[in-house]
């Protein structure tokens, strides 16, 4: 036996998987763009940290204590000489670099050279919260195109539901044409093929009573 099925939790069950399957491509496109451009912006940070501190260095001549963070760190080198000290190894070349769980910025002006860095822990972490945020503002949308979608479908399929009701509601002797006019045009076929049966039963019912009605006079005839 046929188990049972309803076309329009079968409708919105595909839609429902459609509509979060791109959701879930869209956020993931998102999440690829978000942390290629924060990545960029962290890099442009470390470097104008870089600039600042060996510009503010080299006009005053002398640095105050600086102590290493667990997040962002620097060290300041004049002439070999270790002024502040940072986590990760000394570099021997400028630019960005990644070295030892940390995101490391070199600049260098004669003797004196900077390093600054961020660690590759509080990256991610930055990341993280950013794509929960975005999640927790693309999540909303998602919700509502899924009841938007359910209204939809309830809303496509009313004729259909109208129609079956109108069938249920109608006269067994009732032998006359259905109405097609508010059905689409994929449930046409249905009323076509219904009205086409019920000509077949007014003809074979009009032929009975034909042969009823030349019965009945030739009996009455003597």
């Amino acid at each position: 036996m046929t188990r049972p099925w309803s076309l329009r939790g079968r409708l919105v069950r595909r839609v429902v998987v459609g509509a979060s399957l791109a959701w879930l491509a869209g956020v993931g496109l998102a999440a690829l763009v978000i942390a290629h451009e924060m990545s960029e912006l962290m890099d442009t940070s470390l470097r104008g940290s870089a600039r600042m501190s060996l510009a503010l260095y080299q006009s005053a001549g002398e640095m105050g204590q600086v102590r290493a963070g667990n997040d962002v760190a620097i060290r300041i080198l004049d002439a070999g000489q270790v002024v502040a000290e940072a986590p990760w190894p000394p570099l021997t070349q400028n630019g960005g670099q990644d070295v030892d769980g940390w995101r490391v910025f070199r600049l260098s002006n004669g003797p004196v050279a900077v390093e600054v860095g961020q660690s590759d822990e509080w990256r991610r972490d930055e990341l993280v919260e950013t794509l929960a945020w975005l999640v927790a503002l693309m999540l909303p949308v998602l919700l509502t195109a899924l009841i938007a979608v359910r209204g939809t479908v309830a809303t496509v399929l009313r004729p259909a539901t109208g129609f079956a009701a109108a069938l249920r509601g109608r006269d067994a002797r009732d032998l006359s044409p259905v109405a097609t006019d508010d059905l689409p045009d994929e449930l046409a076929p249905i009323p076509q093929a219904l009205n086409f049966y019920l000509a077949s039963i007014r003809t074979h019912v009009g032929a009975e009573r034909q042969f009823v009605t030349n019965a009945a006079h030739e009996l009455r005839t003597p």
